[in-house]
Formats: C-alpha cells, structure tokens, sequence
C-alpha cells in the first residue's frame, strides 16, 4: 500500500508556499501520497489559503465541516505524539525527518534545504493555475519600468507590533551595495506602507513605488511581479524570500539583511547577498 504524507498548512502566502515545498519533496521521496490539512482555513483563519490559485497537486484535502469536531479530537486523531512528526526549531535544516517513519508533519519548514533536489518542479509547480490571474499579472508586469528593475520589499504592518521590521538603514545600505553591482538599476517599491516608504526613502525617477502605477491588491499577484523584476531587495519575510526564490532571471543579485538569527539558521540562500541593518 502507498505511503501517505499529511502536512499541515498554515500562515501567510510565505509559509503556506514553504509547507507544500517541503511536503512535496517529503512525498517524493518517499514515493508517498500527498495530503494536506487545511483545518485553519476552513475554521476561518485571519490569513486566506492560495495555494488553490496555483498549480499543486495532492491527492486529497480535509474539510472540516463538523462543528463539533473539537481541537482535541483533532490532535488525538492526526496529531498525537506518535503520529506526528513536529518541527524542532524553526529555520534549521533537521536532517532526521527524512528518517521517519511517521506520516504527518506540522512546522513552518522554511529552509531551502528541504526541497533543493526538487527545485526546478518547485518553481514549475509554484505558477498561476486559472487565465483570469495570468492575464492580471501579465497586465501588472507590463506596467514595470523597462531595464535593471528592482523589487524592493518592505514589510511593516504585523511587523512593527512584533518588533521585527527593519528600518531605513538596511535599505539605504541595500541601494549603495546594489549601485555597486547593477548598472542603472530602477527600484521598485512593494509594500503594505506606502506612506512609510515616503517618509522615509527615496521615490523619485529611479524609486517608484508600483501601486502607484499599478491599482492591485492582491498579495499572490504581487508576489509574481516582483519575481519578474530581475533583481530583489528582501526583507525578513518568507513573503519577499519566496518572490527572489521564484525569479529565474540568472544573473539576478539578491540582497537580504544581515540578521545573525535567520543567516546562521540557513533561511537565506549561501549566494544571496547579505547588507547590514545598522
């Protein structure tokens, strides 16, 4: 009888994006059936599932229709100790999940290292599955200046009450390493603070900020844009992470604070290039 690999879906886009990864990868492996748990979305998560605007492919979902099914009843089922693996420290690369003999697994998952052998399909499986969202995106795209174009990620919102966004040093620093490596590079802007952006860094011909070109509001959309920029600015986000991720440009540079906690952890890929935040 065939494997079966359950995996828990959780967050935003970001992480969302990091649990398929690596389930898909963990599937593969294993010659197993992919399943994914959707329990925080049916029960009306702050965060919308979009995995479903995507190509992927698993071989069934749970719904949770029944209202009595309770938290508890849930873990006993498919959570309990002996069946499910859990994530033992977020960002590190556990090498010993590929070991077990369990068949659901909850975590975040966010380390390339999981899914490196599987890159290529990742990205093949990661496109936008319905005409509707392709012929957006290629609208949004269009509207991009022509030449060095850099998406410059700057995420604020949850992230200031959480004291983890990062200020306008990290940026500044980011464009001085990036005039040093691009020639006529244009940034482009993408953020849930577009005030902030004013206040605080550069918009002029060279800086332009992309909702105001382009009237979207639609974080997967959005995503695929600034993917198609041939550079990236990142911040620390699985959102922008994933945005340089999905860029196939070859040449493409990729700058990312220097944030010891997620550098040593290995969330950052070796070749990106790492500016300081002070």
């Amino acid at each position: 009888m065939r494997r079966t690999v359950m995996t828990y879906i959780q967050g935003g886009l970001g992480n969302q994006l990091f649990c398929y990864a690596f389930a898909y990868a963990l599937a593969k492996m294993n010659n197993a059936n992919l399943v994914i748990d959707l329990y925080e979305y049916e029960r009306g998560y702050f965060r919308e599932y979009q995995l479903n605007r995507l190509c992927v492919e698993y071989k069934k979902k749970y719904n949770y229709h029944v209202p009595k099914l309770t938290i508890a009843i849930r873990n006993h089922f498919y959570y309990s100790e002996a069946k499910c693996y859990e994530e033992k420290e977020q960002y590190f690369y556990d090498e010993t999940v590929w070991g077990t003999k369990k068949t659901v697994f909850r975590g975040f998952w966010q380390n390339e290292r999981y899914f490196t052998n599987y890159k290529s399909e990742i990205i093949n499986t990661f496109r936008l599955r319905n005409s509707a969202d392709i012929a957006c995106l290629n609208q949004a795209v269009s509207l991009l200046p022509k030449g060095n174009t850099v998406a410059v990620h700057v995420r604020r919102g949850d992230y200031v009450e959480l004291g983890r966004s990062i200020g306008r040093e990290y940026y500044s620093n980011a464009f001085d390493e990036a005039e040093r490596r691009i020639e006529n590079a244009l940034y482009v802007y993408f953020s849930d603070d577009i005030e902030w952006i004013k206040d605080n860094l550069p918009v002029d011909n060279q800086h332009m900020i992309f909702r105001e070109v382009c009237d979207i509001n639609d974080d997967l959309i959005e995503l695929f844009v600034m993917s198609n920029c041939r550079h990236q600015v990142i911040a620390n986000s699985t959102y922008s992470w994933w945005a340089a991720y999905l860029n196939q440009n070859k040449e493409k540079q990729v700058f990312v604070p220097n944030l010891e906690w997620l550098v040593e952890r290995g969330f950052f890929l070796e070749e990106w290039i790492k500016v300081g935040i002070l």
